[in-house]
C-alpha cells in the first residue's frame, strides 16, 4: 500500500486502499522488510482489505501477506501498528500485522477479520502473523480468524506457528504479554494465542477469551507443542470456550510436550465424538516427550470438564493438575504468582498483573 519494500524507516503512514496480491510478499504497508539494524515499521495503519489472488503461474509456495508488512525479515522491527482490513487468502503464510516475522512485532494490534481458503498443504495464519522465528510482545488480535475446517493448519489468535529458525534475529523465540479475544478455527492445530508452539519457542504472560474451534488439537492457549523442543507455556490463562470434532481438546493445550507452569482455564470444553482424548487442562499429556513434573500450578474450573486431562486413566494423577470450584478460582491469584493479580470485576478469576 505504501511500498514494496523498505531497507529503511517507514513511519506514521496510513493506507485506505484495496490490495490485490500476488505470489510472493503482499501488505498493507509493506510488503516486505529487509535485513538491516535500521530496518523499522512505525505508527502505521491499514484501513484497505486484502486479498491474494491466485493465478496460473502463481503457486503461493511460501508466500506472506498482512495488514501492515508481507514479510518481516532479521533485524526489523514492527511496532505500534494496526490493521483493520479484512484479509482474505490461500497464502502459507497469513496475520494481521505480518504474514512472517524473524525479529520484532511489539506493541501492535489487529481488528481485521483474516480468511485463509488454501486447500492443501500448510496455511499458518495468525492475529498478528502467522509464522513466527522470532518475538511478539504486547500486541493483541480482535478479528476473528479461520483456515478451512478440511485443511486448515496451525491456526492461533496472535500466530499460526512458533519456532526457532537460522534466519531468526531473536535467542528467545515466542509471544508474550499478548491477548486474543477473536474467534480462532480450522482443521489441527488450532489455538487461541498459538497454533503450535514448536523448537525453542514459549509463551509467557498471555491470555485467550476467544471461542476456538477445530478438529483436532485444539487448545485454549495452544493447539499442541512438539517433542522436547518446545520451551514452555507458562503464567497464561484461557476463558474461551473450546470444542474439538474428533480430538485432543484441552483448555490450555491439545496434546502438550514441554514444561508448563501457573497457568489456568475457565473456559467449557466440547468434544463431538466418543474420543476419550480431551481435558478441562489437556487434551493429553504426551510422556514419551515429558516429564509430569514439570507440569506445576496447573488449574482448571470444575464446571469446564469432568476430568483435567484425556489420558488421566493411563499415567494417573498429575499432582500439578488440580480442579477447582468458582470460589477458589476467584483466590487462585495468592497460588499462581507474581505475574497474576485479584480481579475484583466479571467473574473475578486472576488477572495478569499487565492487565
Amino acid at each position: 500500500g505504501i511500498a514494496g519494500r523498505n531497507c529503511n524507516i517507514i513511519e506514521n503512514c496510513v493506507n485506505q486502499g484495496k490490495i490485490y496480491g500476488g505470489s510472493t510478499q503482499t501488505g498493507g504497508i509493506v510488503a516486505n522488510c529487509d535485513f538491516g539494524n535500521q530496518v523499522v515499521v512505525k505508527n502505521c495503519k491499514n484501513f484497505g482489505n486484502i486479498k491474494g489472488i491466485k493465478n496460473e503461474e502463481s503457486t503461493y509456495i511460501h508466500s506472506s501477506i498482512a495488514g501492515i508488512v508481507g514479510c518481516n525479515f532479521k533485524y526489523s522491527i514492527l511496532q505500534d501498528n494496526e490493521n483493520q482490513g479484512k484479509i482474505e487468502s490461500d497464502a502459507y503464510a497469513q496475520g494481521g500485522i505480518s504474514g512472517s516475522n524473524y525479529y520484532i512485532i511489539r506493541g501492535c494490534n489487529n481488528t481485521g477479520e483474516l480468511i485463509n481458503t488454501k486447500k492443501e498443504g500448510n496455511s499458518l495464519v495468525g492475529g498478528i502473523t502467522g509464522y513466527n522465528f522470532g518475538k511478539i510482545e504486547n500486541c493483541f488480535n480482535n478479528g476473528n480468524v479461520s483456515g478451512s475446517m478440511k485443511t486448515g493448519l496451525f491456526i492461533g489468535g496472535i500466530v499460526g506457528c512458533s519456532t526457532k529458525a537460522t534466519l531468526s534475529g531473536v535467542n528467545d523465540v515466542g509471544t508474550e504479554n499478548c491477548y486474543n479475544t477473536g474467534n480462532v478455527s480450522g482443521n489441527k492445530y488450532v489455538g487461541g494465542i498459538a497454533g503450535r508452539v514448536s523448537t525453542d519457542a514459549s509463551i509467557n504472560s498471555c491470555y485467550n477469551i476467544g471461542e476456538v474451534l477445530g478438529d483436532i488439537c485444539v487448545g485454549g492457549v495452544a493447539g499442541d507443542t512438539t517433542g522436547d523442543t518446545s520451551k514452555e507455556i507458562k503464567n497464561s490463562y484461557n476463558k474461551g470456550n473450546v470444542t474439538a470434532n474428533t480430538s485432543y481438546v484441552g483448555g490450555i493445550v491439545g496434546i502438550i510436550r514441554c514444561n508448563v507452569e501457573n497457568v489456568y482455564n475457565s473456559g467449557k470444553i466440547t468434544i463431538n465424538s466418543t474420543s476419550d482424548r480431551f481435558g478441562g487442562t489437556f487434551g493429553a499429556v504426551d510422556t514419551a516427550f515429558m516429564d509430569v513434573s514439570n507440569i506445576k500450578n496447573v488449574y482448571y474450573l470444575d464446571t469446564t470438564c469432568d476430568k483435567g486431562y484425556g489420558n488421566e486413566s493411563v499415567i494417573g494423577n498429575i499432582k500439578g493438575v488440580n480442579k477447582k470450584t468458582s470460589e477458589e478460582m476467584i483466590n487462585l491469584f495468592s497460588l499462581l504468582g507474581s505475574e497474576f493479580k485479584q480481579n475484583t470485576e466479571g467473574d473475578r478469576y486472576p488477572k495478569l498483573k499487565w492487565e
